[in-house]
């Protein structure tokens, strides 16, 4: 990538991308505000992309590069966070991530949340308990 030493600091790291790639980069338009501390938030994302997107443009790694679209989604995302409802009906196999709200135990985000935990952990009620009463106790 043409960097002069081997050991940079993150805002070295940050400049030298902004200079090669702009600042659009960072994705500094999204407006979490209350999440993203600064422009490094989607970086590890952005330049990850890149590089695979870069390298699928190789014709001999097309070739061994493959992937098969699946039925359903493998990640819960709060961007389209499921209603109680739909919870009940998921199975916990179906999944391998979980993008949680930003704040599940305010007020207003629990009765969202407490359905994840339902669902997540519906063999441990005393799990469910125990984040129940970390609400009620440090939250509210």
């Amino acid at each position: 990538m043409g960097l002069k030493k081997n050991v940079l600091s993150i805002k070295e790291i940050e400049d030298y991308i902004t200079d090669e790639f702009g600042e659009d980069f960072f994705n500094s338009s999204v407006g979490y505000s209350k999440i993203h501390g600064a422009f490094e938030w989607y970086a590890d994302q952005s330049l990850f992309g890149y590089k695979v997107d870069e390298w699928l443009k190789i014709p001999d790694n097309k070739k061994i590069f493959s992937y098969d679209l699946l039925p359903y989604k493998r990640r819960i995302d709060r961007a389209e966070w499921p209603t109680p409802e739909t919870f009940s009906k998921m199975k916990i196999e179906d999944y391998d991530d979980c993008h949680q709200p930003v704040e599940p135990y305010a007020n207003g985000e629990w009765e969202k949340y407490k359905p994840f935990l339902e669902f997540a952990f519906r063999n441990d009620e005393k799990l469910i308990k125990r984040f129940t009463e970390y609400r009620k106790d440090f939250i509210i």
